[in-house]
C-alpha cells in the first residue's frame, strides 16, 4: 500500500533572492506574504519563475531546479543540475542531483529515453494501480505511458 507523505514541506530564501522562497517540493513564493509564484513551462518542459528585488530594480528569471539546488544544496552559478527521472517539471529535491552532462546521459538511458515513464512508476503508484487494473495489466500501461511520452516529444 502506498502510504501519503506526512513531511512538512520545507522553505527556504533563494540565495541572494531572499524577499523570494523555494521549497523541497519545488514550489517558489514571497517570503513576507507567503504567496505562491505561478511557473511558466519553458519549450523543453522546464518551470521557470520570474523575481524582482526589493527595489524594482533588478530581475531575476531562473528555473526552478536552479532555485531548489542554490537554496538545499548550496549549487552555484554554473553547476549542473540533473532532473533523475529526466522529468524537467519534477523539481522536487529528492528527484534533483549535482552532476554533469555525462550523468545527465546516465539518466536519460536508465530511463530508456522516455519522458514521464519513471514519474509515474516512481512516485504515482495509486495511479498505476487504477490503470493497471482498469487495462487489464502493466504491460498495456507501460505501451500507453511509452505512447503518451513520445507523443509528448514531437
Amino acid at each position: 500500500m502506498h502510504e501519503e507523505n506526512t513531511t512538512p514541506e520545507e522553505w527556504r530564501p533563494i540565495p541572494g533572492w531572499e524577499k523570494w522562497e523555494v521549497s523541497d517540493l519545488g514550489r517558489t513564493r514571497n517570503a513576507r506574504t507567503k504567496r505562491l509564484r505561478n511557473p511558466t513551462k519553458t519549450k523543453r518542459g522546464y518551470l521557470q519563475t520570474f523575481f524582482s528585488d526589493n527595489s524594482g530594480s533588478r530581475t531575476l528569471s531562473a528555473r526552478i531546479h536552479s532555485l531548489v539546488a542554490r537554496a538545499f544544496m548550496g549549487a552555484k552559478s554554473g553547476d549542473h543540475v540533473r532532473h533523475i527521472n529526466d522529468i524537467p517539471w519534477d523539481n522536487r529535491l529528492c528527484n534533483l542531483a549535482l552532476g554533469s552532462q555525462d550523468w545527465n546521459r546516465v539518466d536519460f538511458d536508465r530511463n530508456n529515453g522516455l519522458i514521464g515513464v519513471q514519474a509515474v512508476v516512481h512516485f504515482n503508484d495509486a495511479e498505476v494501480d487504477a490503470l493497471t487494473s482498469a487495462a487489464g495489466g502493466v504491460d498495456l500501461v507501460l505501451a500507453f505511458i511509452k505512447e503518451s511520452a513520445l507523443k509528448a516529444a514531437m
